[in-house]
């Protein structure tokens, strides 16, 4: 059965399953879902910071940093 993660870019340009629920990685049934998962991080990163909430120069906060990957279950 095919599931799909989502990985976050590091510097230095390594890619790293970060997402994990209570210590397991959290998986997508669907690549649209785990999609759907990053848009919604980087509209809650960009929210904070037009809140004050967070400051930063938008480094992490855009779609390049994370990718789906499709992974055996």
């Amino acid at each position: 059965m095919k599931t799909y993660v989502v990985e976050t870019k590091f510097y230095g340009g390594s890619w790293e399953n970060c997402w994990h629920t209570d210590g397991v990685p959290t998986t997508f049934s669907t690549e649209a879902e785990a999609e759907a998962e990053i848009e919604e991080l980087i509209a809650d990163l960009e929210n904070a910071e037009d809140l004050g909430l967070m400051q930063g120069d938008d480094e992490g906060m855009t779609k390049e940093f994370y990718r789906v990957m499709e992974v055996e279950a």
